[in-house]
């Protein structure tokens, strides 16, 4: 086989020994949306609250009169690529939250807030920039 045919071949194996790649990353426990529709104000207790949960606070902070809040951080990402031999073409999707729950002085549940960037997560397929720039490029 002549010099061109291996330069050849070498080329085309080094490019097809790539591949996808997927990757997800959650950050505190799974399923934490879930675990605080079982939370009541006015009824849930701190140990009610520890147990619902799973996991202690990431936070606790002392307020006025005795009351207390906890914070809880909590999330999920999603990595898809396309590798080749030495080039990784790759995007990430991240998304945390956080929950912020506020105890009167008898450790009850007063109140509750929870964002939600992290649910639905979606994957991200297009590495550059985002997929709704693209789409306003094209209708330029």
């Amino acid at each position: 086989m002549s010099r061109f045919g291996l330069t050849l071949m070498a080329s085309l194996l080094l490019l097809t020994t790539g591949g996808c790649s997927w990757g997800r990353q959650r950050v505190n426990v799974e399923g934490m949306h879930a675990r605080a529709e079982a939370l009541r104000p006015g009824v849930s207790t701190q140990e009610h609250v520890l147990a619902a949960m799973g996991t202690h606070p990431n936070r606790v902070m002392d307020l006025k009169n005795d009351k207390e809040a906890w914070v809880y951080i909590f999330g999920d990402g999603k990595t898809e690529g396309f590798n080749m031999f030495i080039v990784a073409f790759q995007k990430s999707n991240i998304g945390l939250d956080t929950a912020m729950l506020t105890f009167d002085a008898n450790g009850v549940l007063e109140d509750m807030w929870i964002s939600n960037n992290s649910q639905e997560l979606e994957w991200e397929l297009w590495p550059f920039g985002d997929e709704d720039d693209l789409e306003h490029d094209q209708d330029s």
